[in-house]
């Protein structure tokens, strides 16, 4: 199913309002909107929540044509703004709830 490709830039909060954060397995090498792609081996943290709850935010879609150093990237189904395709996942006990998506480029889609 195609979507919007996420990017490392403030456009994931988890729903305490705390940006996401991604952590690059490799170094970055293709950008949209000036920001990094998120490849799914990249760890998405959420180091400032206010509720000092949501620790990670596990991502649900990737691509299956499209890959950047051999990953595929992390897809947003749906334009923002919107529930995102992750979930906030806090240390214990495991109650995940949905990321959301602020602000995101809706221009390059992939499959």
């Amino acid at each position: 199913m195609p979507g919007f490709l996420v990017h490392s830039g403030p456009a994931v909060t988890c729903v305490h309002a705390g940006p996401m954060v991604a952590v690059p397995s490799t170094p970055p090498r293709v950008t949209v909107g000036g920001f990094p792609v998120v490849p799914a081996a990249d760890v998405m943290t959420v180091p400032e929540c206010p509720a000092k709850v949501c620790k990670v935010i596990v991502w649900e879609n990737f691509s299956t044509r499209v890959l950047v150093n051999g990953q595929p990237i992390a897809l947003q189904l749906t334009p923002p703004p919107s529930n995102a395709n992750g979930l906030c996942v806090p240390p214990a006990p495991p109650v995940k709830v949905p990321a959301l998506t602020a602000a995101l480029q809706i221009r390059v889609l992939a499959i």
